[in-house]
């Protein structure tokens, strides 16, 4: 596993490669051991002749394998279209420098990291550019069928987690064991019925990715397709959760190994949190009374009232960066 590059002010803190990445990963098997990558880069700040050599695969399943790719030709490229999302996330009318590198892999080199498996995934590095992880899947069969995930509505947020902590200041854990009026609504109030009710995203998406590995593991899935809100509202914070998990840097997490393609959903282009004491929880298992006892105990804070402010909660005014760019590693995307 690659250690976790350190999120930076600005987007561009260091050259890095832009594609293939997280979410858009590059295929490559035996027939086909080529692949392009585009690297981006401050105006003077690279040489495409440093990018003829140095790349390196790592497996992520085990990173004690790793495959040097060959780079057969670096190419200067305008990049992205000006007005386009990605090239917006830079900041307008900034001097950058694109590079379009195609490098090869040798099918011997590649196939110990399968293991038995029928895809390998792949950290991409080079000693001048931020890493990009998960980057290539090295497939070790011939399409003859495809086993896919297809998973919507991830929802990813840091508050789903300080939720499910302060619940641990509610009541007893599931006192009153009688049946009259006063003993049913203190057992439907407890610790115990929160945790039964609450649906944790951020969980959900933990045990999801133990799950995925273990059936890759048994030749029964070979792609996950994340259909769009992967976080819940898009706060850098929220993003890097996403990225952390992911890819196995959060504490109790272990990385995805099946190749992963990402789709942005309208969640994340949401630019402020909503306050969730007044947005219903129903989704995430808690009823509406449990919710507003739980605010109540656990936070001190009383149900709050819909203000013109929290119509922020639903707005994605065009002009603004990029929904995704904070998973190019910022930590100065709007939070505002």
């Amino acid at each position: 596993m690659m250690n976790p590059p350190q999120r930076s002010d600005g987007l561009l803190s260091r050259p890095r490669i832009l594609e293939p990445r997280l979410g858009r990963p590059a295929f490559v098997d035996a027939d086909a051991g080529s692949f392009p990558a585009l690297v981006v880069a401050p105006n003077g700040s690279l040489d495409g002749a440093a990018l003829r050599s140095g790349f390196r695969l790592t497996s992520v399943r085990d990173p004690a394998v790793s495959v040097i790719a060959d780079s057969a030709s670096v190419e200067p490229t305008s990049g992205p279209p000006e007005g386009s999302p990605l090239r917006r996330a830079f900041g307008p009318g900034r001097p950058l420098l694109f590079f379009e590198v195609r490098m090869t892999v040798r099918a011997g080199d590649a196939a110990e990291a399968l293991g038995g498996r029928r895809c390998a995934l792949f950290d991409l590095s080079h000693p001048a550019l931020e890493p990009s992880p998960h980057a290539v899947a090295w497939i070790g069969h011939r399409w003859e069928r495809l086993v896919l995930a297809f998973v919507p509505d991830i929802h990813l947020a840091e508050t789903w987690d300080l939720i499910e902590a302060d619940a641990l200041g509610l009541g007893a854990a599931s006192e009153a064991p009688g049946d009259g009026t006063r003993d049913r609504l203190a057992r439907l109030f407890s610790r115990q019925a929160f945790a039964a009710s609450f649906i944790n995203p951020n969980r959900r998406w933990r045990d999801f990715v133990r799950e995925a590995n273990r059936r890759a593991g048994r030749g029964e899935l070979d792609l996950v397709v994340a259909g769009g809100d992967l976080v819940d509202y898009q706060l850098p914070s929220n993003l890097g959760l996403f990225e952390d998990v992911t890819l196995g840097n959060a504490p109790g997490c272990e990385p995805l190994e099946v190749p992963l393609l990402t789709v942005p959903g309208n969640h994340d282009h949401r630019r402020f949190p909503y306050r969730p004491q007044i947005y219903p929880l129903s989704r995430c298992g808690l009823h509406d009374l449990q919710r507003d006892h739980f605010f109540r105990r656990a936070r001190g804070e009383r149900r709050a009232r819909l203000s013109i402010r929290d119509a922020r909660a639903v707005l994605a005014p065009d002009g603004g960066r990029h929904p995704l760019a904070c998973l190019l590693y910022t930590s100065d995307a709007a939070d505002e």
